[in-house]
């Protein structure tokens, strides 16, 4: 949410920033905020830059109902021990607030773009994602955006609007943005929803992820998924379809097992609150909003 500003990343002695540091950081009027335990510090505003800040604050204000409250920067959404964010403008229910932050998901962040504050559109390539059942017929499939990689894999973002297929058929488009993770050497996918989707994380037992070239990735679905509610409900899901594709597809043992495996590692980590399911793909739902931020307020054709 601090794509505005450039940014200046800082490690202290070698360990990741926390949340707690930033009570430590100096009254300069630049802005501190962290993700995923990096600093990022931002240059102070200029006056149209704030000015536009506050005018939409005060309509804002005067939208809202009783429930729902206003701020401006610097006021934190925090996102676990590593993370915290201050958007430009911000709609929080008063019921999710502390004294200090917002510690739950915003009703809105705004950042307010301008010449002076707004770094360069992040670049990213196009992935096609490509979903097969085991008698390889086309099942899901869609394009991507390429965030980048990290110790749990590789990160693609899709949208909201992306279009969706199902072998050949085109279904809803995406409702919200989410960012897909592809591990390296495990049986499963990870799509993590951005808010208010009521789907948190929702995870697809499959094959490892196999890349036939720079730009496509291909799986074979294996039925099974585990699904985290934003509520913290986690359900293991499709049980009777795997029992039917198993016979139906004729599984091997070997594919058997290691999808049972896969399903009870996932369904243990993600209740577990273990990484990548607790805080990790949180950066990268932040680079995918930059990312389309900067794509609608490019006036240059595409």
């Amino acid at each position: 949410m601090a794509s505005a500003m450039p940014v200046e990343p800082i490690l202290e002695g070698g360990r990741p920033f926390t949340v707690a540091d930033l009570e430590h950081t100096p009254d300069d009027g630049r802005r501190y905020e962290l993700i995923d335990g990096v600093l990022i510090v931002s240059a102070a505003p200029g006056r149209l830059h704030q000015q536009a800040v506050l005018e939409l604050a005060v309509v804002l204000r005067a939208a809202c109902p009783p429930e729902l409250q206003v701020f401006v920067a610097p006021f934190g959404i925090v996102f676990g021990d590593d993370t915290e964010l201050q958007p430009d403008v911000l709609v929080a229910r008063r019921a999710d607030l502390t004294d200090k932050n917002l510690p739950a998901p915003p009703v809105l962040a705004v950042e307010v773009l301008s010449p002076s504050t707004r770094r360069a559109p992040v670049v990213a390539d196009r992935v096609r994602v490509i979903y097969r059942k085991y008698d390889g017929s086309l099942h899901w499939n869609y394009e991507t955006s390429r965030l980048g990689e990290d110790e749990h894999g590789i990160w693609l973002g899709a949208p909201a609007g992306t279009t969706l297929r199902r072998g050949d058929q085109i279904v809803d488009p995406v409702e919200w943005q989410h960012v897909l993770l592809l591990p390296r050497d495990a049986w499963w996918t990870a799509a993590f929803n951005a808010p208010p989707h009521r789907t948190e994380i929702y995870c697809d037992i499959t094959t490892v992820p196999t890349w036939l070239a720079p730009d496509e990735v291909t799986m074979v679905d294996l039925d099974l998924d585990v699904r985290r509610r934003r509520t913290g409900l986690v359900e293991l899901l499709d049980e009777d379809e795997f029992a039917e594709h198993r016979i139906r597809f004729g599984y091997p043992v070997e594919v058997v097992e290691a999808a049972r495996a896969s399903a009870r590692r996932l369904e243990h980590a993600i209740r577990a609150g273990e990484e990548p399911f607790a805080a990790a793909y949180r950066p990268w739902l932040v680079q995918l909003a930059e990312i389309v931020t900067s794509a609608a307020s490019d006036p240059s054709p595409s």
